[in-house]
């Protein structure tokens, strides 16, 4: 199936995303900690998507989310509505990491990652270092993943049938001392996508 995209423009920009299992060892950036994203005008081709997608209607979740395009998750208005500007988008499609990069607006604090992982669920993400909270986002088991070291993070991590995760990940916010504010953050642009991910 060919998705129709939007105008919108997104750039590559290259970050590092808490993805404990699927990138271990693929990647010399510290898990957990995001590295600065460049800004640009390259135009990302999506016509592809993601390998391996598939639009038939008897496909696996993990493929019907290999179909998606981190960027065409959320709609410009949905973006709006949680307080992130939809011209910021860039996309991050380095090694085994697919995800939109969002911030409120150029150059502001928070950025907010949303990252398609068809590599597994969320009991294959290894998680050494960070302490995972299990919760529920709308009618999807999740995780809530905070890092004792950085409180300005806070991550969400939605299940899809234990064979692809869907994750929120949040940093550049200080809230006094506590990972409230970035988690409020995280789950609310969670909830916002959970109603849209397939099943």
């Amino acid at each position: 199936m060919t998705r129709s995209l939007s105008t919108r423009r997104w750039t590559a920009a290259p970050t590092a995303f808490v993805l404990a299992g699927a990138i271990a060892g693929c990647t010399t950036a510290e898990a957990g900690r995001s590295l600065p994203v460049e800004e640009g005008p390259t135009a990302v081709d999506t016509s592809s998507a993601h390998p391996g997608a598939s639009g038939t209607p008897d496909a696996t979740v993990g493929e019907k989310l290999a179909a998606m395009h981190p960027c065409e998750v959320l709609s410009d208005e949905q973006l709006d509505g949680i307080g992130l500007d939809p011209a910021t988008a860039t996309l991050d499609d380095v090694g085994v990491i697919y995800a939109c990069n969002y911030r409120p607006g150029p150059g502001i604090r928070p950025s907010v990652a949303l990252n398609l992982d068809t590599y597994g669920g969320v009991d294959t993400l290894e998680l050494t270092n960070y302490q995972p909270e299990e919760t529920q986002v709308g009618s999807l088991r999740a995780l809530r993943i905070t890092d004792s070291l950085d409180i300005e993070f806070c991550q969400f991590a939605l299940d899809l049938d234990g064979e692809a995760t869907v994750s929120v990940m949040v940093r550049g916010i200080r809230d006094g001392g506590s990972t409230d504010e970035p988690c409020e953050m995280a789950e609310r642009v969670a909830t916002a996508v959970e109603p849209l991910l397939p099943r």
